[in-house]
């Protein structure tokens, strides 16, 4: 049998993709803008301590500069990025002119793509912000020299986009027995502008929007708090009186917990981090991954290795669209959870959503593993028109109708 090709061969034998995505044919449509949804105001306030400006793509008609560029730097040469300040503006909560002078949002969207593309953390972003050697970038962002954020401004950027997100409105889900309300997360505009970019470039084929293959995934993420009791909860974070004690899911499981009778536990139990309240634990076995490993125990007489391991953070769940053409997947939507948390109801809560963000997107088929097997799940899918293959624990995945 011969080996099936990569997908970066695919791709390169894709006459049509080869043509859509060549220099000769993208550079006629640039820049690609950034798309602001019609319904979205101005930002309110009038000037910033930076500005982002397009700075054009003309080097690129040089060949010797492509083998200098990172996908990143293409990026930033490929895409006007202004198009998204009143997006971040109203994300970010703000409604006056009044107040401080901030960064513009834009350039702060761009320090943190060049951040999570380099693996830096922020301190070292930050730090590299201000070398000379990356001057390129800070004019590319719109910094000026010597007006750089701290660590703090890039906290609070990060913190208001996430404290409002959530605007309070809500999409409903249900089944056979019980209607769910799940609170619908206004940064997915910013997905899905980044999705009319990758169509308006010709990376996705049209078979992928018009009879679109969707697929979730969940994702462990580990908090920046340090655990301290596997068994936290939403009680331990309630206020400590008198009337309302405040029970202890540790000392339910016969473990030593807290007894929360000391100042330090007024607010909230002291074993639970306050600077993240919906982290939970979860055992991870990585049920998805292959059991076939030649090291594992077979005799029943020798205690086998408990599989997978503690973690404690949170879980982010992507609504993905496949491009089996392109041998590529793009993430539609996204929600963040607890680790501990169900996927079922919010992933039903994603596809509800589809019409919303994408009007003219298709569902033809909607690929889940066992843990989206219920019918919330698939009742959703089947009333946007979508076929439901989902797998059940044991066995192969299923077709319903």
């Amino acid at each position: 049998m011969m080996a099936k090709d990569s997908a970066v061969v695919a791709r390169a034998q894709d006459v049509t993709f080869v043509a859509q995505c060549s220099w000769p044919h993208l550079q006629e449509r640039l820049p690609l803008c950034w798309s602001t949804p019609p319904d979205t105001p101005p930002s309110p306030k009038r000037t910033y301590r930076c500005h982002y400006v397009y700075s054009g793509w003309e080097d690129l008609q040089d060949p010797a500069t492509w083998d200098q560029l990172s996908d990143f730097d293409l990026v930033l040469r490929l895409v006007d990025f202004s198009g998204l300040r009143p997006v971040l503006a109203q994300r970010l909560g703000w409604t006056s002119a009044r107040g401080w002078r901030p960064f513009d949002p834009v350039s702060i969207f761009l320090l943190l793509g060049w951040q999570l593309t380099q693996g830096w953390n922020r301190t070292q972003t930050l730090r590299n912000l201000r070398k000379p050697r990356y001057a390129d970038y800070a004019q590319f962002f719109g910094f000026a020299a010597g007006v750089y954020p701290t660590e703090g401004g890039v906290r609070y950027y990060l913190t208001a986009l996430g404290r409002h997100s959530a605007t309070g409105e809500f999409v409903t889900v249900a089944d056979q027995e019980h209607t769910y309300a799940v609170a619908m997360q206004y940064l997915n505009q910013l997905l899905a502008g980044a999705m009319s970019l990758i169509r308006a470039a010709g990376v996705l084929s049209p078979e992928a929007w018009t009879q679109a293959l969707v697929c979730p995934d969940g994702m462990i993420h580990d908090a920046a708090s340090r655990q301290r009791c596997t068994t936290v909860q939403a009680s331990c974070y309630q206020p400590l009186t008198p009337e309302t004690p405040r029970p202890c899911p540790a000392k339910e499981k016969g473990r030593q917990g807290c007894a929360c009778d000391t100042t330090a536990c007024l607010q909230a139990c002291q074993q639970a981090p306050a600077r993240d309240p919906e982290a939970r634990f979860v055992w991870y076995e990585g049920a998805n991954q292959a059991r076939d490993n030649p090291n594992r125990v077979l005799d029943p007489a020798q205690p086998a290795k408990p599989r997978g391991r503690g973690r404690y953070g949170y879980r982010s769940l992507a609504l993905l669209l496949a491009d089996p053409t392109r041998r590529c997947h793009f993430t539609l939507l996204a929600d963040f959870l607890p680790a501990n948390a169900r996927e079922e109801v919010p992933a039903a809560a994603l596809v509800q959503q589809l019409p919303l963000f994408y009007p003219n997107l298709y569902l033809d088929t909607f690929v889940g593993d066992a843990g989206l097997g219920y019918d919330v799940v698939l009742h959703t899918v089947y009333q946007l028109g979508g076929r439901r293959v989902v797998a059940t624990v044991g066995s192969a995945p299923s077709l319903h109708r």
